[in-house]
C-alpha cells in the first residue's frame, strides 16, 4: 500500500472550487436480483435519480463497498475539512513564532539585566575599596603622619591602576 497522499489547504480548496457546483452527496444501495443476486453502492446528490458514481468497489475486495461509498460522499466535506485545519495549523504556528520571539526576547533583556547587575556589583566592590583605602589614608593622616597617608594613597592608586 503506498502511502497517502497529504493534501495541503490550497490543493483542497482548488479541489472544492473545481467541482461543478457545490456538493451534497450521500450513499444509496440498490439491488440487483435474478440468477446473482446482490446489493450495489453508489453516490448521489440527495434525491436526484442518478448516480454520480455507481458500482462503487473495495479496493482489495473488488466486491460492492459500502465504506468506500461513504468515503466518496464524504470527499467535498474532507476537502473543506482540509482546508479548514490548514488554516488552523497556519495560525498557530505565526502564534508559535511570535511566542517564540517574545520569549527570546526576555531571555536577551533577562541577560543584559543579570550582566548591569554584575557590572554594579564589581563597581560596588571597586567603591568599597577605594573608601577602605581612603579610611586608610584619613586615620593616618589624623594621627599625624602624613608621609604614611600619602603612601597608602598612592599605594592605593598603584593597586587600583594594576587591577583594571
Amino acid at each position: 500500500m503506498t502511502a497517502p497522499r497529504i493534501y495541503t489547504g490550497a490543493e483542497a480548496r482548488a479541489l472544492r472550487e473545481d467541482a461543478p457546483q457545490s456538493v451534497d452527496l450521500e450513499v444509496a444501495t440498490g439491488h440487483v436480483y435474478g440468477s446473482n443476486p446482490s446489493i450495489e453502492y453508489f453516490v448521489r446528490t440527495p434525491g436526484a435519480d442518478f448516480a454520480v458514481a455507481s458500482e462503487i468497489l473495495g479496493a482489495r475486495t473488488g466486491m460492492p463497498c459500502e465504506g468506500t461509498a461513504r468515503l466518496f460522499a464524504a470527499a467535498p466535506d474532507l476537502a473543506a475539512s482540509v482546508e479548514h485545519h490548514a488554516a488552523r495549523a497556519d495560525g498557530l504556528a505565526t502564534d508559535l513564532h511570535r511566542v517564540t520571539m517574545e520569549r527570546d526576547g526576555a531571555r536577551l533583556s533577562l541577560d543584559a539585566a543579570q550582566a548591569a547587575r554584575i557590572k554594579q556589583s564589581l563597581e560596588l566592590a571597586d567603591a568599597r575599596a577605594e573608601v577602605v583605602r581612603l579610611r586608610a589614608a584619613l586615620r593616618a593622616a589624623s594621627a599625624g603622619r602624613f608621609s604614611d597617608a600619602l603612601a597608602a594613597m598612592e599605594e592605593g592608586r598603584e593597586a587600583e591602576e594594576s587591577g583594571a
